[in-house]
């Protein structure tokens, strides 16, 4: 039997770039397919649903037991903004919380889809530049959805 099995490549715009604009971006994939169950504003993936590979540090539900009772919530899981399409394919829009509770992925824009029965994923936090220039959460999601349209599976 196969363990898991995935990969990421992470890319800043800040060094080495004159005028970048502090952005991060992150592609990549995993062998199961992803989840696209769900409707905007729920927790992401679905109760039930398969877990991405925890290697993909995808924001997900983690607390820690405090002393006298209740939770403290170290992480939360992204939330489905929107359905769209990748390749022709059903896609998920996704909205992680900010850092920290979001943990790597904290404030970025994920776009997951499926593709000969892989998942596929593209992770985009451009919030702001050097310049006091900022995108809205529309601009980002049409960057993360242009970014995640150009890829040519193979």
């Amino acid at each position: 039997m196969l363990g898991p099995s995935f990969y990421w490549g992470s890319f800043n715009d800040e060094t080495g770039f004159d005028d970048g604009d502090n952005g991060h971006l992150i592609l990549g994939g995993q062998r199961p397919r992803f989840s696209l169950a769900g409707f905007p504003k729920q927790n992401w993936p679905r109760p039930g649903q398969p877990q991405p590979i925890k290697q993909l540090n995808f924001p997900r539900y983690i607390t820690t037991p405090q002393q006298g009772g209740g939770v403290f919530v170290a992480q939360r899981p992204a939330r489905i903004l929107r359905s769209s399409t990748v390749g022709g394919s059903r896609a998920l829009v996704l909205v992680a919380p900010d850092y920290p509770t979001g943990g790597f992925n904290g404030g970025h824009v994920l776009v997951v889809w499926n593709w000969h029965g892989h998942g596929y994923f593209i992770s985009l936090h451009y919030d702001g530049s050097r310049t006091g220039a900022s995108y809205t959460q529309r601009a980002r999601v049409a960057a993360a959805l242009a970014i995640a349209r150009s890829a040519r599976v193979r």
